[in-house]
C-alpha cells in the first residue's frame, strides 16, 4: 500500500531535521563524545521515523508515534549533571608509555531507581600494558563497570583512579580520546568506509593504501570493501549497507545533507591507551573470532586491554589478571590457575564453557 506524499514529507523531516540541527552546531573538530551522540541520535530518529511511516498505513499508531517523539526530544535535553574535570590528559609526568593505570577504590554505583546496587564496593588495580579478562554470569556487574570507566556514570559511593589522579578531575573529552571500545553492537558513522577506520587516529595522519589495506583484513572487511564501487571512497549509509549483508543495516537511511555536514568536520583523537571489548566477538564464528583476538594481542604495544566475554576460555591463560564477578561484587582476582583453585565460581564458569 503507498503511502500519501505528506506522509513522506513527514517521515523526512522526522529523520533529518534534528540530525542537521544538531550538526550545524558542532565545532570544527568532532569528538568522540559528539560523534557518539550523532550515532545515537540517528538511532532514535530511525525509530521514530518508522513510527510514522506506519502512521501513514494504521492511524492506530499515532500514540506510539508521539510517544517516540517524546522520548527522542527528551533524550536531547538529558544533562547528566557531572561536572568535567579539568586536568589534561595523558599526564607526561604520571603517564606510563605501557599504557593506562586504572585503580578502582571502593566504588559502588546505584542506579536511580533500582533497588539494588549494580556494582558494590569495587577495589581493583590493573598495570598499564596489562590484558586483564572480565568474566561473569549475565547481570553481574561487567557492564556497569565499563560505564564507570567511561564515565557515562560517576559511582555512588569510592574512587576511580587514572593514573594515580582522579578520574573526575580530567577532562572527559582527553581520557575518552585515548579509549578505544568495542561493543557487540558497533556504530557505524555515515562517513566514508576511510574515515570509519581511520576515526580514532588524529585529524594530521593520513594512511596509505597499504595500511588501509593492512587494517581491513586485521579487522575482516577487506573483502567487503573491495566489493565496493568506490572502495574506500565508498559512502556508508549505515542501514543499507552495514548488517545482513549489503541490504540491511542498524540505524536508518542517512540524508545528504547530513552526509555533507559531517564531512565538513575532521575527526581528532590520541593513540589509543586503553583497549576495551565487550562482548565485541560474540557474533563471530570461531575462526573469525580467533583471528580478531589474535590481531589484537599483537598489536599489545602500548595499551592496557580490558576484554569483557563470555566465551573467554581461549584468553584467560594468556591474561595478566582476571577478574570475576557475581552480583555486583568481584569475587575472585588473580591468574587463570589461581582462580581455578582459589575461586569456585570463577572454576564453574570456566569448566562450563570448555565443556560445550
Amino acid at each position: 500500500m503507498l503511502q500519501p506524499w505528506y506522509w513522506d514529507f513527514l517521515t523526512s523531516i522526522t529523520i533529518d531535521l534534528p540530525l542537521v540541527a544538531y550538526v550545524l552546531t558542532l565545532p570544527s573538530h568532532i569528538t568522540p563524545s559528539a560523534l557518539t551522540s550523532i550515532a545515537l541520535l540517528h538511532q532514535a530518529t530511525k525509530a521514530l521515523s518508522l513510527s510514522v511511516g506506519e502512521l501513514g498505513i494504521d492511524c492506530t499508531s499515532l500514540n506510539q508515534v508521539f510517544a517516540r517523539a517524546k522520548w527522542l526530544y527528551d533524550g536531547l535535553e538529558q544533562n547528566g549533571g557531572m561536572l568535567n574535570g579539568t586536568a589534561d590528559y595523558p599526564c607526561a609526568v604520571k603517564t606510563s608509555t605501557r599504557g593506562m593505570r586504572i585503580s578502582f577504590r571502593g566504588v559502588t554505583l546505584k542506579y536511580p531507581d533500582s533497588p539494588k546496587d549494580a556494582v558494590h564496593d569495587v577495589s581493583f588495580d590493573i598495570i598499564p600494558g596489562s590484558l586483564v579478562v572480565v568474566v561473569g554470569v549475565n547481570g553481574s556487574g561487567k557492564s556497569s563497570m565499563l560505564k564507570l570507566l567511561a564515565r557515562l556514570f560517576d559511582p555512588s559511593s569510592g574512587e576511580i583512579l587514572i593514573d594515580d589522579e582522579p578520574l573526575a578531575s580530567y577532562d572527559m573529552e582527553q581520557v575518552r580520546a585515548t579509549i578505544t571500545f568495542l561493543s557487540q553492537s558497533p556504530f557505524i558513522y555515515p562517513l566514508s568506509v576511510k574515515d570509519n577506520i581511520c576515526y580514532g587516529l588524529g585529524s594530521d595522519v593520513v594512511l596509505t593504501k597499504a595500511q588501509l589495506d593492512t587494517a581491513a583484513r586485521l579487522g575482516g572487511s577487506y573483502d567487503w570493501i573491495h566489493k565496493l564501487q568506490d572502495g574506500y571512497d565508498s559512502i556508508i549509509d549505515p542501514w543499507t549497507s552495514i548488517g545482513n549483508g549489503i541490504d540491511g543495516g542498524t540505524y536508518g537511511p542517512v540524508s545528504e545533507r547530513l552526509k555533507r555536514e559531517l564531512k565538513s568536520h575532521t575527526t581528532q583523537r590520541a593513540d589509543s591507551r586503553l583497549v576495551v571489548l565487550d562482548e565485541a566477538t560474540s557474533s563471530l564464528d570461531p575462526i573469525a573470532e580467533r583471528d580478531l583476538l589474535s590481531a589484537f594481542l599483537n598489536l599489545r604495544e602500548g595499551k592496557t586491554m580490558i576484554f569483557v566475554t563470555h566465551r573467554f576460555e581461549h584468553l584467560v591463560k594468556n591474561a595478566d589478571q582476571i577478574l570475576c564477578m557475581n552480583d555486583g561484587v568481584i569475587v575472585g582476582s588473580g591468574t587463570h590457575t589461581t582462580l581455578m583453585k582459589n575461586c569456585g565460581e570463577y572454576a564453574g564458569l570456566y569448566n562450563a564453557r570448555v565443556s560445550q
